[in-house]
């Protein structure tokens, strides 16, 4: 029997399932993230991600007799708009950025302002949330690593970059509230005008492409058999609304977590004047 492993790196926790090539759930495991309680000024989240890999390897062992078999792939999901700063090793310089911070007020405004033709082509409005704006406070506050940083990651992509050893990727899902241009299919230019190298952003990818097999040194710690494929994966709201089977025009559904999303499939852009769909 054929394994697949789903990984979902929540704001509380790791959580892993194994399931079959029919998607029958064989086993499942949760790991709580531990510790790293800290003071922070309203409107600031972070967290540590060392705390996501012990959450990870942690649930791993909850699913370990089902990585016996045959495991034919493994993708992440986790929360859209968190953003980290790492080395040329995947090494974090700084703790990430949450998804729910929203400390990056003026930086929004700039980024907006940067952002209109592209706003205007998507219909959305860039907002505090957004992984752009964090990288602007992140640039003005930070500057020593910022500058120091190979790579402006998402939370997904610091998992699936461990487990490879290979960094620098990410998905069309993780990488929009980046401003990543989802039509042309690439990072904007005006990113650069904004001191946001563009190089330092990562490869972009569809959800479903192969970015790696997980390493040995990963495997020794999860068990995750090494040699697995690891394919790029999509934000967590979006995972939620492809497991449910809301994939045609007309459909949708709606996810109460952390934040309470909502998700549709139209044929044409809706392009809401308040800039409140994206």
């Amino acid at each position: 029997m054929s394994v697949y492993l789903g990984v979902d790196l929540g704001t509380t926790g790791c959580r892993i399932i194994a399931s079959d090539e029919n998607g029958e759930i064989i086993s499942e495991g949760f790991s709580p993230l531990k510790g790293g309680h800290q003071r922070l000024p309203p409107r600031w989240a972070e967290q540590d991600p060392s705390l996501w890999l012990e959450s990870l390897i942690a649930a791993t062992q909850q699913v370990r007799r089902s990585l016996e078999k045959s495991v034919e792939g493994l993708s992440v999901d986790s929360t859209s708009g968190t953003v980290l700063l790492i080395d040329e090793k995947g090494r974090p310089l700084c703790n990430a950025i949450m998804y729910n911070d929203s400390r990056a007020q003026a930086e929004a405004e700039v980024a907006s302002t940067a952002a209109r033709s592209l706003e205007e082509k998507l219909g959305y409005r860039v907002s505090p949330s957004f992984g752009i704006s964090k990288l602007l406070w992140l640039k003005e506050k930070r500057p020593h690593l910022f500058r120091k940083a190979r790579f402006f990651i998402h939370a997904a992509d610091f998992l699936s970059g461990w487990l490879t050893g290979s960094w620098g990727w990410t998905d069309h899902t993780n990488a929009l509230k980046s401003c990543f241009d989802p039509i042309e299919y690439k990072w904007p230019g005006f990113l650069d005008d904004l001191g946001i190298e563009t190089d330092k952003l990562p490869k972009v990818v569809r959800p479903g492409a192969l970015i790696g097999e997980v390493r040995r040194y990963a495997s020794a710690r999860t068990g995750i058999p090494a040699g697995t494929p690891v394919y790029a994966g999509l934000t967590d709201g979006c995972a939620s609304q492809v497991s449910s089977g809301a994939m045609s025009p007309g459909d949708w559904n709606s996810t109460l977590g952390s934040t309470l999303v909502v998700k549709g499939v139209t044929r044409e852009i809706l392009r809401d004047p308040l800039g409140r769909i994206y």
